[in-house]
């Protein structure tokens, strides 16, 4: 392949990547998403072979990581 092949080719990528992400954004701005925590508890994701894993802070006498995971478990809606 000559190396203006390579760089067309390169070209042509990029462009269908940027027209991809265009089309993308445009669709997340004209759809409106709720979600349903109701909806949303019926998901299992061990059937599908996903693991969730979070991360545990470690009490380091910062106020950072001891308020944030206060009001993580509490429903506002």
């Amino acid at each position: 392949m000559r190396a203006t092949d390579s760089k067309k080719a390169s070209i042509v990528t990029e462009r269908k990547q940027e027209k991809y992400d265009e089309v993308l954004k445009g669709w997340k701005e004209d759809t409106k998403i709720k979600v349903v925590k109701k909806e949303w508890k019926k998901v299992d994701f061990k059937d599908q072979g996903i693991t969730i894993t979070t991360s545990k802070t470690s009490d380091t006498g910062s106020d950072s990581g001891s308020d944030a995971g206060s009001d993580a478990g509490a429903d506002s809606g």
